[in-house]
C-alpha cells in the first residue's frame, strides 16, 4: 500500500515538516493550528461540519426579557436557515405576464417579493433553481439572475412560535 493509518497521540501538525507524514486527517475547529503550522485544507477536505443543539428549560424563569433574547436569537438561526435553503431569483421581461407570480407560487414554491411591469424577483428553494430558470425563460424572461441570501428574515418566526407555544400558559414575571 501507499499509506498507513497511524494513531496520533499529540502534535500531529509538526508531521509534514518533520517529514514524517504528506498528509493529517484532523478536526479543528478555528483553524488556528492549521495557520500556525503552514498547512491548508485540501479544496474537498471538508468531510464533516460540527452541529449543535439549542436546549430550552421549560422549568427555568422565563420573564419577558428572557423571552425577547430567545426570540431575537432564534429569529437569527431561522433566517440564516431560510437564506441557505433558498435563493433570490430576479427576472427581466419586456413585460411581466399577469399570472406568472400566482403560477411560480403553485408551480415552485416561491415567494415573491417584488414585481414590477418589467421584472419580477422572488424567493425560491434552492433545489428548484434550474427548473425555476428554465420556466422563466420559457416564459419570456430575458434574463434570470440567481444570488446567495445571507439571511432572510419574515414576520414569522416557527422555532420562536413552536418555544412560545411550549411556554404558553406559564406566568410571566
Amino acid at each position: 500500500t501507499d499509506y498507513r493509518i497511524v494513531e496520533s497521540l499529540g502534535a500531529t501538525e509538526g508531521a509534514p515538516a518533520a517529514g514524517t507524514a504528506e498528509l493529517i486527517v484532523d478536526i479543528t475547529t478555528t483553524g488556528a493550528t492549521l495557520q500556525a503550522n503552514a498547512l491548508k485544507v485540501l479544496d474537498d477536505g471538508v468531510m464533516l461540519k460540527s452541529e449543535a443543539n439549542l436546549v430550552a428549560s421549560l422549568s427555568a424563569s422565563w420573564t419577558s426579557a428572557h423571552r425577547r433574547i430567545a426570540q431575537s436569537m432564534l429569529a437569527r438561526i431561522a433566517a440564516e436557515e431560510e437564506a441557505r435553503t433558498n435563493r433570490a431569483v430576479r427576472a427581466a421581461f419586456r413585460t411581466v405576464p399577469s399570472n406568472l407570480a400566482a403560477e411560480a407560487m403553485s408551480r415552485f414554491g416561491v415567494v415573491v417579493v417584488a414585481s414590477q411591469d418589467d421584472e419580477i424577483a422572488f424567493h425560491c428553494p434552492k433545489k428548484k433553481i434550474f427548473d425555476v430558470s428554465e420556466w422563466l425563460i420559457a416564459s419570456g424572461a430575458a434574463r434570470v439572475a440567481v444570488a446567495h441570501l445571507d439571511y432572510v428574515f419574515t414576520s414569522t418566526n416557527h422555532l420562536a412560535d413552536r418555544l412560545e407555544a411550549r411556554l404558553k400558559g406559564r406566568s410571566v414575571t
